[in-house]
């Protein structure tokens, strides 16, 4: 069903004998809804930019975290590299230590750091995302103030 605002813009359009200033009225009234439409569409949008904003300097802050913790898997398995295979290292397992061959700790390590790689190939790839969908918010709304 037409809502009382499509009769009144029908009536306008179709009535050669509404007055002028009744046109006018509703232009100016139609004029102000756009306004406050495109208000809340540019407030939307600023919302969307500090959101993604706010992502990034959490994405960042993950990718520099994996990378530590990578650097510190990679320096483990080089200071493990130089020792004997016959060595027995130990692990932590909750409260204790468990012993287990150098070879095993190796693979482990060597998991750890694929794992990581992926990990940190991810966030990149959401950083990236993340970037583009702040740069375009922040288009739409220079776009949106340029045309005001």
């Amino acid at each position: 069903m037409p809502t009382p605002h499509l009769f009144k813009q029908r009536e306008l359009r179709h009535n050669k004998s509404v007055s002028p200033s009744a046109a006018s009225v509703f232009q100016q009234t139609k004029m102000s809804i756009s306004n406050e439409a495109l208000q809340k569409l540019a407030r939307e949008i600023e919302v969307q930019a500090a959101s993604a904003q706010q992502q990034i300097g959490i994405a960042r802050t993950q990718i520099a975290g994996k990378q530590r913790e990578e650097r510190l898997v990679k320096l483990t398995l080089s200071e493990l590299s130089g020792l004997p295979n016959e060595t027995v290292v130990y692990e932590g397992v909750g409260k204790m230590f468990a012993a287990i061959p150098v070879t095993d700790m190796a693979q482990k390590l060597e998991g750890q750091t694929r794992d990581l790689d992926n990990e940190v190939e991810k966030l990149r790839k959401r950083l990236v995302y993340l970037e583009t969908t702040h740069k375009n918010s922040r288009e739409h709304i220079e776009q949106m103030l340029r045309k005001a």
